[in-house]
């Protein structure tokens, strides 16, 4: 899931011709918004819903770090506790 605290998404969306790529008209300033990001997981099953888990800092999230992070942890005992409430 993606949230963010500052707005819904701030891109702009630029319509242009091919060749007006850099045109003064298309180009927007860039500027630095001081956002911070966070991961964070979840999960539910009818009317369970597991602990949430934040992911530390702006770790990068790969296989290892997945199952090390939330799946061993949180998702595997979730599934059980699900399994054996709905069978």
């Amino acid at each position: 899931m993606t949230f963010s605290t500052a707005g819904f998404g701030h891109r702009a969306w630029v319509t242009r011709k091919a060749d007006e790529e850099y045109h003064q008209d298309c180009i927007d300033e860039v500027w630095e918004s001081g956002q911070e990001s966070r991961m964070v997981w979840g999960a539910f099953c009818g009317t369970t819903k597991s602990d949430l888990v934040f992911i530390p800092g702006k770790a990068k999230v790969n296989a290892v770090t997945y199952v090390e992070t939330v799946m061993k942890p949180y998702l595997v005992p979730f599934w059980h506790k699900c399994y054996e409430e709905y069978g």
